[in-house]
């Protein structure tokens, strides 16, 4: 649902998504915290070898994903189109606010 302030409409798009979580996102980013306090996240890489032009059997290696960034990629939040958001919102209460100040001599 879009955000009004003042006569400016700003859409939210990513963050709608995440309040029709409903705090589920809060649930997985508890699970995911208590997961890497216990254990090490890993991830297949194989590497390829120049000298013989194949790649190795594979190696596992640690992986330190952020928590917001899983959560994220699982349900489909654009981060950076919600964090743009967000600076959007900001910025039209800090622009209503000078004006409001400008006009009234709020403090």
């Amino acid at each position: 649902m879009p955000v009004t302030i003042g006569k400016q409409v700003i859409p939210t798009p990513e963050h709608d998504k995440v309040d029709a979580l409903e705090g589920a996102n809060n649930t997985v980013g508890a699970f995911l915290e208590w997961l890497n306090s216990r254990y090490t996240l890993c991830v297949w890489g194989e590497e390829f070898d120049e000298e013989t032009g194949d790649y190795d059997g594979g190696t596992l290696y640690p992986a330190y994903p952020k928590t917001e960034d899983l959560i994220a990629e699982f349900y489909d939040i654009n981060l950076d189109a919600y964090y743009k958001e967000k600076d959007a919102i900001l910025n039209a209460v800090r622009l209503q606010y000078a004006a409001a100040r400008e006009t009234n001599n709020v403090d």
